[in-house]
């Protein structure tokens, strides 16, 4: 699946923009829960013939289809810096950041980045701003580290669904 993900995206320069071709977005398990709840409420309007059953099971549906919508559009635009580790010995936390610049006219909310599996807590962007995420990268022996694939996501607004994208940083 790495491969495929390397292969679509192409190489990753200095900035990374991250465009609609790059965020991917699937729901999250309360997601799953609620797309359940949807079907059962869906199925007793159905069995009982309740048309405010109907109506509030299809004003739901369109507020999760919207919420797919602003997902994926909270992570789609950002520009991406790494930014240079500082040495450390072996065994010591090394650390690096992500800057992330919001070059757009509305907000971003609850950005996260971290290496795969773990994420740094969540950052908000104003409209036409920029903030710096420290990562934790853990090291085990001496030498030169390569930097780990870099996991970028949201679960705004409900945390139905989760969007991300990932960063293959060359340093």
């Amino acid at each position: 699946m790495q491969r495929w993900f390397r292969r679509r995206q192409g190489p990753d320069g200095d900035v990374i923009e991250l465009h609609q071709r790059r965020v991917y977005i699937l729901p999250t398990r309360t997601g799953l829960v609620f797309g359940l709840v949807l079907f059962t409420m869906l199925l007793g309007a159905l069995n009982y013939s309740n048309n405010m059953g109907f109506a509030l099971a299809f004003l739901l549906t369109a507020v999760t289809v919207i919420s797919i919508h602003h997902t994926q559009r909270n992570l789609a635009g950002l520009r991406l810096t790494i930014e240079g580790c500082a040495a450390v010995f072996a065994g010591e936390v090394m650390e690096c950041g992500v800057r992330i610049v919001n070059g757009n006219r509305s907000a971003r909310w609850q950005i996260n980045a971290g290496p795969t599996g773990s994420a740094t807590a969540a950052a908000d962007l104003p409209a036409g701003g920029s903030t710096v995420l420290r990562l934790c990268l853990p090291t085990s022996r001496r030498g030169t580290q390569a930097c780990p694939v870099i996991r970028v996501s949201t679960r705004y607004p409900f945390g139905l669904f989760e969007a991300w994208g990932l960063l293959y940083p060359e340093r």
